[in-house]
């Protein structure tokens, strides 16, 4: 019994872990759909309201643009990779630790016979 409230405690800490790994993947890319939003509405605003330096604004938003969405990209990509990493240490020590149980287990179990 105690064997299994350990799979069990063991289970719950790594899908609490990777709960809280999706929640902040949501966060940060609710944060950047919405900056994205409003870069485009300021290139719009700025091409109706400013014909005359359209194109270097436009170009200027566009990189910014660019290299945000490259940066998001790359930081979603360490926080996953952080994530499953720490998960799969999770899942890897609670591993060890059954076996090093059941190794112990079977070695009573050889003694007594």
């Amino acid at each position: 019994m105690d064997h299994h409230r350990k799979n069990v405690d063991a289970m719950t800490d790594v899908n609490k872990a990777a709960v809280e790994a999706i929640k902040t993947i949501a966060q940060h890319q609710s944060q950047f759909v919405r900056q994205s939003f409003e870069d485009m509405n300021s290139m719009m605003r700025d091409v109706v309201g400013n014909p005359q330096d359209q194109l270097k604004n436009q170009l200027s938003k566009m990189k910014e643009s660019v290299s945000r969405a490259i940066d998001h990209a790359t930081n979603m990509s360490n926080l996953v990779a952080k994530s499953n990493g720490e998960l799969y240490n999770a899942v890897q020590s609670h591993v060890s630790e059954s076996v090093e149980g059941i190794k112990e287990a079977a070695s009573k179990f050889t003694t007594k016979a």
